[in-house]
């Protein structure tokens, strides 16, 4: 399964130095309208990161984006409610911009790392650009840190 996440420029080092990664956070009990536990990661088959990351910003650190094959049995379903803008025109033929509510599909985890998450490509996500990022692959030779 390919998925991806949104995270800060420690978490994507620890994983790159080998580090397992733990997080036991019940988003549900933080008051969060979420029923994901632990690291959240969106299906690349459901979601494109360019789109979704104006919908995630301000819920997640989002200084890089990674693309990661797993196993199945290494996540659990879960989900998220976001917001996504909506253009439409008005009677004046003016552009309207309002937010529209979503619940995502989400997949989750307590655990990761390099040993059953396997790195495909990441980037640094770009605000402006909805269509395609600079995409890397590995991370040999990157100064990124």
């Amino acid at each position: 399964m390919k998925l991806f996440r949104f995270m800060s420029l420690g978490e994507f080092q620890k994983y790159c130095n080998g580090e397992i990664l733990i997080n036991n956070t019940n988003h549900k009990e933080n008051g969060q309208a979420s029923n994901s536990i632990g690291f959240c990661f969106f299906n690349i088959a459901d979601y494109k990161p360019e789109k979704i990351l104006h919908s995630v910003t301000g819920i997640a650190n989002v200084s890089i984006c990674a693309i990661f094959e797993t196993k199945r049995e290494n996540i659990i379903k879960s989900k998220g409610r976001y917001s996504r803008t909506i253009v439409s025109d008005n009677m004046n033929d003016e552009l309207l911009l309002t937010r529209e509510i979503f619940i995502a599909k989400e997949y989750c985890t307590t655990t990761y790392s390099n040993e059953n998450f396997k790195l495909l490509q990441w980037a640094i996500p770009d605000w402006f650009n909805e269509e395609e990022w600079e995409w890397k692959e590995g991370i040999e030779n990157e100064k990124i840190f």
